[in-house]
This record gives structure tokens, sequence and C-alpha cells, in this order.
């Protein structure tokens, strides 16, 4: 009899962390087999997509609400494979918005539920927490922090250590790999891996490039596309024509690691940059009623990850309405002032010594003592 395992990632670094996580999981249970919202990396790995990660994406509180059909089928055609098949145990990767609505119906079902990542409700949406503690049996956390906010809230809570670090901890990338010489200068650019961010962020991104273009007109950019978007959309939403900027399709932490500074859209490529030591600072820019929303509900002052690790401001974050002039003069501050380099660098492996490493392997273990196989 087939062993099942359900498994749902609904955005492109929770893919990444699904692959992550069902390679440490074959191998302790050959056997297994996973089917759920997947994208590329999960699939390259055996699992089978009963719905695409395209299907369910959606950022932000107004944009939920012009996609309610869709999220809706797409739960329904989950539930009816879970009906028939049983699986095993699910595992929900980040995404809370719609696994706190699908865990409850998975535990009405009897399937034990596994959040990984857990929901960021120490920024906001505190009151959901009741949630994880009804529907979920067990939270597996990437912050070491999260273990006291999840205790005071009575959730079951594992802190399994950063898939960011293990991650970044691999990559060894050079200038030269990638067309450039030692010597250039190189500002990369990662602007998400949603559509809804590139159309948020591109004009000013555009005219972000073409300020410091003015001011330093020797500096390479490299633009990075996400794996599951268009690169060809993404370069012409930004409509550059200039000979020193280069899109490049995926390789997101080579490209962080060889460039001498970063503009990163908030999200997982904050820490990522942070942790492989290249300077950044992040821009975000969201639908305005969504951020109206966000603004009354939001408990902490910053909106990168690596702020919110370090528990105070390490990297300059522009937020909604800021200028163009005024992001590049910080890319060039980052660029030409060395002590502001060394001190950012300095707090970067500060970062580093709080994160444990093996988190999917920690992760896959923990599961595992907790089902019947």
């Amino acid at each position: 009899m087939k062993k099942y395992c359900f498994i749902s990632a609904g955005e492109f670094s929770g893919d990444l962390l699904g692959a992550e996580l069902i390679d440490e999981l074959q191998k302790i249970e050959k056997d297994l087999e996973f089917v759920g919202i997947c994208g590329a990396a999960m699939e390259q790995r055996g699992a089978v997509s009963l719905v695409s990660q395209e299907a369910v994406t959606v950022m932000g509180v107004v944009e939920v609400f012009q996609r309610l059909s869709t999220l809706s089928e797409a739960e329904q055609k989950i539930l009816a494979w879970v009906d028939r098949f049983q699986p095993s145990m699910a595992i929900l990767i980040d995404f809370p918005g719609f696994h706190l609505m699908l865990a409850e119906k998975l535990r009405l079902r009897g399937i034990p539920v596994f959040q990984y990542v857990a929901p960021k409700l120490w920024a906001w949406g505190e009151h959901r927490a009741a949630l994880l503690r009804k529907n979920v049996e067990l939270t597996l956390g990437i912050f070491p922090f999260e273990t006291q906010f999840f205790a005071k809230h009575q959730v079951p809570f594992a802190y399994i250590g950063s898939p960011i670090l293990d991650r970044t901890r691999k990559i060894h990338a050079h200038k030269k790999e990638f067309g450039y010489q030692e010597s250039d200068v190189i500002v990369s650019l990662l602007l998400g891996s949603r559509k809804e961010e590139i159309e948020q962020l591109a004009v000013i991104c555009k005219e972000i490039i073409e300020d410091m273009e003015r001011r330093a007109p020797d500096i390479h950019f490299l633009v990075v596309v996400a794996q599951n978007l268009s690169l060809a959309w993404v370069e012409g939403s930004l409509g550059l024509s200039s000979k020193n900027v280069r899109f490049l399709q995926g390789n997101s932490l080579e490209a962080m690691a060889i460039s001498d500074a970063s503009l990163v859209c908030s999200g997982t490529a904050t820490l990522e940059c942070a942790l492989l030591g290249t300077p950044l600072c992040v821009i975000y820019r969201m639908n305005a009623l969504t951020f109206q929303i966000a603004k009354r509900k939001v408990k902490i002052p910053w909106i990168s990850l690596v702020n919110i690790v370090a528990e105070k401001e390490v990297v300059r974050e522009f937020v909604q309405e800021f200028e163009a002039s005024a992001v590049a003069s910080e890319i060039l501050e980052l660029l030409g002032d060395l002590e502001k380099r060394i001190t950012m660098k300095q707090e970067f492996l500060h970062l580093q010594a709080s994160l444990h490493p093996k988190a999917a392997a920690c992760a896959a273990r923990t599961i595992l003592q907790h089902v019947s196989l």
C-alpha cells in the first residue's frame, strides 16, 4: 500500500524549502510519495502537483478577495484527493493565508498537519496563534526568537535551524564565471518572485538604475529574475536598454555573492544576501489599500528579515513612498563608504552566528517522530 505525504508550497521560496525537505525525508522513508502544490524544484524530486503554484500565489489582502473563487477551487481539488488517498501526513510550507484555512479541514479528516516555517504572527495576526494550536500537530520554525513567542501562545513548536543558512553556505561564486572582471563593480537587483511585486517595483527600479548610471556610469547592473517568472516579461516591464544592465534567470544566490551591493525586494532574499556577506538595502511597494491595512496591523518596525532577526536596523528599508534618488544614494554609499561596508558585514557575521545549520534534516527527523507510517 502506497504511503502518501501531502506537501504544499504556495510560492517560489517555499518550493526550494520543500525540495530540500523531500530530499531529507526520502533518505529516511524511501517509499514515501509526495503530492500537493509544488513548484519546479519539488517536481524534480518526484513530487506531483495537484494544483499549480500560480493558481494560489497571491500577494496582499485586496488581491486575496479578488481571487477567492480560484483559491476555493484549489482547496476543493486538494480535499477531494485527500479524501480518496488518505495521506499519512500533510506538510504546509509557509504561505499561512491559504494554509491556515486548509489545516483546519485536514485536521477534521484526521490528517496530522505540520507547518514548516512558522507564520509571522509575531509581526501581525497574533490572534491566529489559536488556529495553529488547534489545527497543527507541530509548527517548525526557522528563527530562534520564535521559540519564546509560540511558547507564550501554547503552540507546539520546534526550532529546526535555518535552511537559508544551509543554502548560502554552499555558494562559492566568482565574477569571472558570469563574464565579469574581478575589478568590475556589480549591483544586483532582486525584485521578488511574484508578478505583483515586479509590477509595483518596475518603474521605480528603472529610475534608480538611471539615476545611478548618471552618477556612476561604470557600474554593472545584474537584474535577477526568479525561475517561475518570464524573463522576457520582466525585461519588458523594466524597459531598460543600457549596455550596463544584464538580466539573469535563476542563480540568485550566486548573483548576490558576486555583487558589491544589492537592491533587494523584502523577503527571503534579504536574509540570503546578508548571509552571503553582500551589503544591501531593501525596497518594497504594495497595493495602496493593502499597505494601509498592513500598516495598522503590523507590530514590528521592520519588513526585512535581516532587521527582524537582528532586532535592530542593520540595513536601510525603503517602503511604499520613497524617491529613486534616495535609494540610489544609499547604494552608492554602500559601494563607496568603506567604514559603512565593514560595519554592515560585521553585523552580518553576528547574524550568521545566531542561526543553526542543517534545518531540512532536523525537520525531516522531527516530522517522522510524530507520525506512524
